[in-house]
């Protein structure tokens, strides 16, 4: 009877190790044990797109490299005046955003920054019309979610100001900005062990979008 009793205790205790193994990483104690671990990297290049929609033809040209994006867009329509407002033909607008290095692990509940700039690196904007426009931004996100796609449950990084932006940083053309430095910030999500989530690096114009995803596992240290 003795000997059975000793069994059941040691496959109960084994049973409680392999919960707390397996369960939650987030509180209760969690944040020392488990760790989000750089696993692998996905690319999200573009080739050289083009828009034929008529009054706005244009021809975006993309750089890419890991954490380093470029574009440079032309305006291959008609030179025009509409309403005062003049569109040239051969305007040319370009940018390029940079990032810092993702670390290659994350303990739980720990604060990720990142540097963040973005330089205008071409401007023949000499009409009225056009607005060279362009976005920067970070976030974590479900490893499985598309690139163009968003959720509730994104994180974004932000850069610690009070603006309603302050989750993107921006050059626009139209408010005189052409470079922006920030540094930015964000907390991964909880999860439990084998989770995997995104760190998402994104450069943006108009439509079109490319950037990086790092993606990391929840693992016990």
């Amino acid at each position: 009877m003795k000997k059975i009793c000793w069994i059941l205790s040691a496959l109960m205790l084994l049973s409680l190790a392999a919960c707390v193994d397996s369960g939650g990483a987030g509180g209760g104690g969690q944040e020392g044990k488990y760790a989000w671990v750089l696993v692998d990297t996905k690319d999200h290049e573009l080739s050289e797109q083009k828009s034929t929609e008529e009054n706005f033809e244009f021809t975006y040209t993309f750089d890419y490299s890991r954490r380093s994006y470029g574009v440079r867009w032309v305006y291959d329509g008609e030179t025009r005046e509409v309403f005062e407002e003049r569109y040239i033909h051969g305007e040319t607008y370009g940018a390029r955003c940079e990032f810092g290095e993702p670390p290659q692990t994350i303990g739980v509940g720990e604060t990720v920054t990142l540097d963040a700039a973005l330089t205008e690196t071409e401007n023949t904007l000499c009409g009225s019309g056009w607005t060279g426009l362009v976005h920067g931004y970070a976030k974590f996100v479900d490893a499985e979610q598309p690139f163009t796609a968003s959720s509730s449950s994104d994180i974004s990084f932000k850069d610690g100001t009070d603006s309603g932006e302050n989750w993107r940083q921006t050059l626009d053309t139209g408010k005189g900005i052409s470079s922006v430095k920030a540094s930015i910030s964000a907390i991964p999500p909880e999860g439990k062990r084998g989770d995997r989530i995104a760190l998402r690096l994104i450069f943006n114009i108009g439509p079109l979008a490319v950037g990086t995803d790092y993606i990391y596992e929840l693992q016990r240290r």
